[in-house]
């Protein structure tokens, strides 16, 4: 007897993965805000990083890195700028343009949340193998490279 639930060869059933990633990212949510009380989020933890990475970047490029609309990155910025974690300022180039650039405070929090992002990971993914980790990583990068494709296309 056959278990059609199990058999997705036949009928990949994609909004029950959809679901999943959406449970997973929910429960990731959950377990950061019970243990660590200066979490962001992930974006502002993203847009910290690619600060850092890469300085004075503007809001468009922060945007276009984070795959997030401009009206929620002037959300973003404007909330980590009240935050202290990052400072804007008119491009010394172009004055139309607002430069952002990550504060010692932001630099700070990105340190600290980096550390315990990693005892995070060890302790969530510890019942996966190092191959599972890679392979659910590359499979993760390969479908949003393939979704990039897809609203380029449309």
């Amino acid at each position: 007897m056959s278990d059609k639930s199990c058999n997705h060869s036949e009928e990949f059933d994609v909004f029950a993965l959809i679901h999943s990633y959406e449970q997973f990212f929910s429960k990731t949510h959950t377990y950061w805000h019970k243990r660590y009380k200066n979490y962001i989020g992930t974006n502002r933890v993203h847009a910290l990083a690619e600060l850092e990475r890469t300085p004075l970047l503007n809001q468009k490029e922060l945007a276009e890195r984070l795959c997030i609309t401009p009206g929620a990155i002037t959300t973003m910025t404007d909330d980590l700028e009240k935050r202290g974690l990052i400072e804007k300022a008119y491009s010394p180039k172009d004055k139309r343009t607002i430069e952002l650039r990550i504060t010692p405070e932001g630099q700070a929090l990105l340190a600290e949340t980096l550390t315990i992002a990693k005892g995070y990971v060890e302790e969530i993914c510890n019942v996966l193998s190092q191959e599972e980790k890679e392979a659910l990583f590359a499979i993760n990068q390969k479908l949003c490279v393939h979704l990039d494709q897809f609203i380029k296309d449309k």
